[in-house]
């Protein structure tokens, strides 16, 4: 379900990272919406509850098992509109996945990650033959030596 809402149909690209713990908030699924109000006057809210809100989804999403790295816009790197986390030993990237679609060229975009990230595995996924799962397409896989 996730390469169908969130990588273009299977054609996009999915990043799988080793994210710290003590820095991963998982998301809480929720059957009615929140129902905090704000006292007349308030302009503000508490970080406490700041965190509710961006940590909580309705229950439909719960397949998902999201979860969130909260952090301000100065700890991030400006390009253009959009601010990214940068790599660090509490988010590390660990694979490069191809979706089943995809039409980029695996062995470029593989030489390309390991020009930034030595110890990246990039492989392709395929659709599996008995089920609804997204699994890796088994020669893309690079073999230990």
């Amino acid at each position: 379900m996730l390469w169908s809402h969130y990588a273009a149909k299977h054609q996009g690209v999915a990043l799988g990272f080793d994210v710290s713990e003590s820095i991963a908030k998982q998301v809480s699924y929720e059957v009615a919406r929140l129902k905090e109000k704000l006292p007349k006057g308030v302009t503000s809210i508490t970080k406490a509850f700041e965190e509710m809100l961006i940590r909580t989804k309705f229950e439909s999403w719960k397949y998902e098992r999201e979860w969130r790295i909260l952090t301000s816009l100065q700890e991030g790197d400006k390009e253009g509109s959009l601010y990214f986390l940068p790599f660090s030993k509490k988010i590390k990237l660990v694979e490069v996945i191809l979706g089943p679609a995809c039409h980029l060229n695996l062995l470029k975009v593989r030489k390309l990650v390991n020009e930034h990230h030595r110890d990246v595995t990039t492989f392709e996924a395929r659709l599996a033959f008995r089920s609804f799962r997204i699994i890796a397409r088994g020669k893309s896989v690079p073999t230990i030596p």
